[in-house]
């Protein structure tokens, strides 16, 4: 396990985002049903926290741990999470991009640089299905990445939102 020295905890960048991943969650918004939310806790069927395991393992699909009533989440399927989402909003902006200057032809042009970093790390992030590997530091990712900011900072917004 490994710890920065901004109190955030595990093994890949996405230990930035975990904070704001549990509070979402744990946090229940006023425009959804708080109030049987609210009842369900009372009675004790559910809890209100998280567990995010920090560990080299595969991704693992979330879980309810039935005697601590909590959700489970792994880092490796958090990472997965993240990659997903800043793959697809890239390719969509690039296709958006093309179409609206008329030149979309149906393929992606894995040519250009942040459509190959991000496909890159979308593969990367399939192979966590079987076994656990380090997210290449080359790579964008959430903990810091000048080169694709805005597509790094909304893929953190989709993914906590």
């Amino acid at each position: 396990m490994k710890e920065t020295s901004s109190n955030h905890i595990g093994n890949m960048p996405t230990k930035v985002l975990q904070h704001n991943i549990t509070h979402r969650f744990e946090t229940v918004r006023p425009e959804t049903k708080e109030m049987q939310i609210n009842d369900v806790v009372r009675i004790g069927k559910i809890s209100r926290k998280i567990i995010v395991f920090i560990d080299k393992a595969p991704i693992s699909s979330p879980y309810a741990d039935c005697e601590s009533l909590r959700i489970c989440l792994n880092e490796p399927f958090i990472a997965f999470l993240w990659v997903t989402v800043y793959y697809f909003f890239n390719i969509q902006e690039h296709i958006m991009a093309r179409q609206l200057d008329g030149n979309w032809n149906g393929e992606i042009d894995l040519s250009n640089p942040i459509l190959a970093r991000a496909t890159k790390l979308f593969e990367w992030s399939l192979t966590l299905r079987h076994s656990f590997s380090e997210w290449d530091s080359c790579l964008p990712n959430p903990d810091f990445d000048t080169s694709e900011l805005l597509a790094t900072n909304l893929a953190q917004y989709i993914l906590i939102t």
